[in-house]
């Protein structure tokens, strides 16, 4: 029950621990930048850095534009006001996330694994055992998910600071966890 008060005091209120704003506007906007697209509003510029871009108008797979299109939805459905006057984003882990091979996409929940019960689970850039190594999460960690899993991968977050990252996504229920939330 203590860790329970801890991860919710860590996470704020359960509904509201990932501010859906600020990650639906970045996954959206990382998008673009993966395509070349030159940031013209501060907020863009500061967080993907304009020093590789190549246009203002980039080309976007049918997925990506798809994928774009529905996060700008939810923004729109949430009623987000991004500031991008502004030069800082509140995205948990930013800078490693900038670095991932493969975006994870924000979901409208939030789960945990209080106390996670399984083997050791090694957490990756991108949603391939070839790619690089970006944390662990060591059995009786906590393990946050929020974001969508994808072919069998899930992106999880050890709440230790152990990292983030891409693993195949092991069950996460009452057998592997000491308790779940959300």
């Amino acid at each position: 029950m203590i860790r329970l008060a801890l991860l919710f005091a860590l996470l704020g209120a359960p509904a509201a621990a990932l501010d859906l704003c600020a990650e639906y506007w970045f996954t959206r906007n990382q998008i673009f930048d993966r395509a070349g697209y030159c940031f013209g509003s501060p907020l863009g510029a500061a967080i993907f850095d304009n020093g590789d871009c190549t246009t203002s108008a980039p080309a976007l797979s049918p997925a990506d534009k798809a994928l774009a299109e529905r996060l700008a939805e939810e923004e729109g459905w949430l009623g987000c006001r991004t500031d991008t006057s502004a030069t800082a984003l509140a995205i948990p882990g930013l800078a490693q996330r900038l670095r991932l091979e493969d975006i994870p996409v924000p979901a409208p929940y939030e789960s945990a694994c209080l106390g996670w019960t399984g083997e050791r689970l090694v957490l990756r850039s991108g949603r391939s055992a070839a790619s690089a190594a970006t944390g662990v999460i060591q059995p009786g960690e906590t393990i946050l998910w929020s974001y969508e899993e994808v072919g069998g991968w899930g992106f999880f977050i050890s709440e230790s600071g152990n990292g983030m990252g891409w693993a195949p996504s092991p069950p996460l229920n009452e057998e592997t966890c000491e308790a779940l939330a959300g």
